[in-house]
């Protein structure tokens, strides 16, 4: 196994044996260079897979038989800057190819993002006129991700749940590639948050944002399964014109494991693990290795949350402000450890609902890897946290939200709520203003 978070040095230093996988680790580094990305290679024995998002790719193999996959996980430096790799020969041409499966035909209009051994477009089902994407694998990728998420879209079929997109179709062109066909989304919560010039949502969009990302991870918990790569970038909104604007929906399956056996009992858990997700957002057992479970998903959940709410999180950087690589996991699971640290949590959730943040994370502390989470008691947490947290915005002015939330509740709040807001407005308090105000409500109502 390798730990080397740079192409150019995995290129300078082959330590494979196989001209093949030699052959492989160099054509990844050349592209790795042209892109701008950092790649690590986990696990010699596997494939080079790139997944088609140009900003934060990650993929590794998914393989459904319990076994120990390796992995080859990109990602691209943090910026905007677009992957500019040359799109694979066998993936379909704009405005040229129609594609057919055993019961429609599709239009190739545009291309929505690319990657080596795969692309997304956007294309028009002549049938009906319906756009549509088309999330295309190569045949010539070792590992078929696309059969995984195919697998995984199927059982999500069977639970009628709002925040799944729907597997419209799928197919094979002999020798070239195959494909997904899937509705057309918004954007993901990554570039919304980055809309934003304090990088971060407001408190009522973070919390709502919460209440539906954490719900979408029920779901698919409820099928079977674990993402094992909660992050922003896989999670997006609807669309204006389908009238689902405001719904998020939870996507890309390519690193999903099942955790329970057809049966529905639990799989066993291994020992050692290649790893899975994503530095940033990776769970303090992920980044140890250990085997991932549904308290692993929900942990990430936490951090992306928590970003949401702050605009960055603290261990973004380490180190003379140097940004974090892959192989810095260390470094990064150190910090997440420190962050329990009873001053350093509630110094960092300053700006936050205090009382419930803080809550939700000792609670998903207790998980274990044979753990049902218990969503309910989440949920509740984020609904009290927006029933009693007064937002501060720009110039610390009450926002409107706030004010209104505050009157809703009057009769639970009383008098001294007011009060609150009297003080805020006039920047005597600040943001402690909201646990103090939780603590009296939750006090009365005790």
């Amino acid at each position: 196994m390798l730990g080397v978070s740079r192409f150019a040095q995995v290129r300078d230093g082959i330590r494979s044996s196989d001209p093949r996988q030699q052959s492989k680790i160099k054509d990844a580094a050349l592209y790795a260079e042209q892109s701008k990305i950092s790649v690590t290679l986990v696990n010699e024995d596997t494939q080079i897979l790139f997944d088609q998002l140009p900003r934060g790719i990650d993929y590794e193999e998914a393989a459904d038989d319990g076994k120990t996959g390796g992995c080859y996980r990109a990602e691209t430096a943090m910026t905007d800057e677009k992957a500019t790799e040359k799109p694979t020969q066998d993936m379909p041409e704009t405005n040229k190819d129609a594609i057919r499966s055993k019961t429609a035909t599709y239009e190739v209009l545009e291309i929505l993002g690319k990657g080596a051994f795969g692309s997304v477009f956007r294309v028009n089902r002549l049938e009906d006129n319906k756009q549509l994407a088309m999330k295309c694998e190569s045949c010539k990728a070792e590992k078929q991700i696309l059969k995984h998420e195919a697998k995984v879209f199927k059982c999500m079929s069977k639970l009628n749940s709002p925040h799944f997109i729907s597997l419209e179709d799928r197919g094979k062109v002999s020798g070239r590639f195959m494909f997904l066909i899937l509705r057309l989304v918004g954007k993901n919560l990554w570039d919304l948050r980055h809309e934003n010039p304090d990088r971060k949502f407001s408190m009522s969009t973070s919390i709502r944002a919460a209440e539906q990302t954490v719900a979408g991870i029920r779901d698919l918990h409820t099928c079977g399964y674990i993402h094992r790569d909660i992050k922003p970038t896989n999670f997006v909104i609807g669309r204006e014109q389908d009238g689902d604007l405001h719904t998020i929906f939870i996507i890309d399956f390519g690193l999903s494991r099942r955790y329970r056996t057809i049966d529905k009992d639990l799989r066993y858990q291994r020992e050692k693990v290649a790893f899975r997700g994503t530095t940033r957002y990776a769970s303090v057992s992920a980044l140890e290795m250990k085997e991932q479970s549904r308290k692993d998903d929900i942990e990430s959940w936490w951090y992306m949350v928590l970003e949401w709410m702050i605009g960055k999180l603290p261990w973004r950087h380490y180190k003379n402000f140097k940004i974090i690589k892959s192989c810095e996991r260390d470094e990064v699971r150190q910090r997440k450890r420190e962050l329990r640290e009873p001053g350093n949590l509630m110094t960092l959730l300053m700006d936050t609902p205090q009382t419930y943040m803080a809550n939700i994370l000792l609670y998903i502390d207790t998980l274990e890897y044979a753990s049902i989470p218990d969503y309910n008691h989440i949920a509740a947490q984020l609904s009290a946290s927006m029933k009693f947290s007064v937002a501060l915005h720009i110039n610390g002015m009450l926002s409107f939200w706030a004010f209104k939330e505050l009157i809703r509740n009057f009769f639970e709040i009383g008098v001294f709520g007011l009060l609150v807001v009297i003080l805020l407005m006039h920047k005597s308090l600040g943001s402690s203003a909201v646990d103090l105000l939780a603590h009296t409500v939750n006090n009365k109502a005790e």
